[in-house]
């Protein structure tokens, strides 16, 4: 990814915090995944580059200067592990650094499958159903989805979307997909953009307008 340095440098966080800063925001985590042989292939994000003496320690600082937070727990694998999280105060340093509309945030999350088959359901979030619909259609018309104009559904409900953010109206946006298999032309998905999935992306999209309403 390429974005990852469009920041407003507001702050003294170096580019690498700023990397850790955008996952605890957008997704939260463990400490485990934030290890640097973990953590792009969890967050398909580029690699924050701490060692992990470093990375417990710049994790440490996050915690004690409270911009984070978190609790120990024993994993499933019983190894111990700390939960990741950002603070209110940690939410506003992030948001004056990446200066995030949050109107222009999608998700997607894959769902249930139909048995004996690669067919699975596909459902597209966010704040903005224009914004949804264009992302839907954008990923269909680059072969992102693998759609072939079968029954879409369309909800709205009142929910967060980001864990520490207010509850707010999100649309959805739900298909099934025929495989796991689409050949996308990225070239055109990237022209085509004007929302936001990962936080360095988001500089790309500030000279856009507000797509609230």
């Amino acid at each position: 990814m390429q974005n990852q340095l469009r920041r407003t440098h507001a702050t003294e966080l170096t580019d690498a915090e700023l990397i850790l800063f955008d996952i605890i925001a957008t997704r939260g985590g463990t400490r485990r995944y934030f290890h640097p042989d973990v953590f792009p292939l969890q967050y398909n994000y580029p690699s924050h580059g701490f060692t992990p003496n470093d990375l417990s320690a710049a994790l440490n600082r996050f915690e004690a200067s409270g911009w984070a937070t978190g609790s120990d727990f024993i994993d499933r694998h019983s190894k111990s592990d700390r939960e990741i999280s950002i603070t209110d105060a940690g939410a506003r340093l992030w948001e004056s650094e990446r200066q995030p509309d949050w109107s222009r945030l999608v998700m997607e999350w894959y769902g249930r499958s139909r048995p004996n088959t690669e067919r699975h359901r596909v459902s597209v979030l966010g704040h903005s159903h224009a914004i949804c619909q264009r992302f839907f259609d954008v990923s269909c018309e680059c072969g992102f989805f693998d759609y072939d104009l079968g029954p879409v559904v369309s909800r709205m409900a009142n929910r967060k979307l980001i864990y520490w953010r207010p509850v707010q109206p999100v649309y959805l946006i739900s298909g099934w997909l025929n495989s796991w298999h689409g050949r996308a032309d990225w070239e055109h998905f990237q022209r085509e953009r004007v929302w936001w999935r990962f936080a360095d992306e988001i500089g790309t999209l500030w000279e856009l307008p507000s797509a609230d309403g």
